[in-house]
C-alpha cells in the first residue's frame, strides 16, 4: 500500500537549489582539475621513466638521449645563473631608487633650509632698510629675534 506521487518529500526553494547546484558544479571542476594533474602526472613519470630505461642501454639512441640530457642540465644551469644574475641586479637597482630618493629628500631639506635662511635674509634687510629703532616696538623686536643677526642699533 505505498502511493507514488511524483515528488519529493523534501522541500527545496529555487535559490538553495541555485546554491547547491554552484556547489555541485564547483566540485564538479575541482575533481576535473585533480583528474587531470594525477593523469599529467602519471603520464610525466612514465615518460621519464622510459628515457631512464633507454638511457640504460648503450646503444647509438641512449647516446643521443645522454648529450640532448646533458644539454639539457647545462641550458638549466645556464638558466639558474642568468636568472641570479638578474635578482642580482634588480637588487642593485631596487637599491640605487633607495639612494636616490634619500638624495631627492636631502635635495629637498637643504632648498627649504635655503629658502628659509633666505627668507630670513630678506627680512632683515627689511628691518635695516627701514631705519627704525626695532627695539622699541614689541612686535618688531620679536620679528627681529627670530632674525638673530640684527645689530643693535643706538
Amino acid at each position: 500500500m505505498f502511493t507514488v506521487t511524483g515528488k519529493s518529500k523534501r522541500s527545496c526553494s529555487t535559490s538553495a537549489a541555485e546554491r547547491d547546484l554552484t556547489d555541485y558544479v564547483k566540485e564538479l571542476e575541482r575533481a576535473k582539475t585533480l583528474n587531470f594533474n594525477s593523469t599529467l602526472t602519471l603520464h610525466r613519470m612514465q615518460m621519464w621513466h622510459a628515457i631512464g630505461e633507454k638511457l640504460k642501454r648503450n646503444d647509438s639512441e641512449a647516446v643521443v638521449l645522454k648529450a640532448v640530457t646533458d644539454r639539457c642540465m647545462a641550458l638549466c644551469s645556464q638558466i639558474k645563473q642568468f636568472q641570479q644574475e638578474s635578482k642580482d641586479l634588480q637588487d642593485e637597482v631596487t637599491e640605487a631608487q633607495k639612494k636616490r630618493l634619500e638624495i631627492k629628500q636631502l635635495i629637498h631639506e637643504n632648498m627649504k633650509e635655503m629658502e628659509d635662511l633666505k627668507s630670513k635674509k630678506e627680512h632683515e634687510g627689511i628691518i635695516l632698510a627701514c631705519k627704525i629703532n626695532w627695539m622699541d616696538d614689541p612686535k618688531l623686536r620679536d620679528i627681529a629675534m627670530m632674525l638673530e643677526d640684527l645689530p643693535f642699533s643706538d
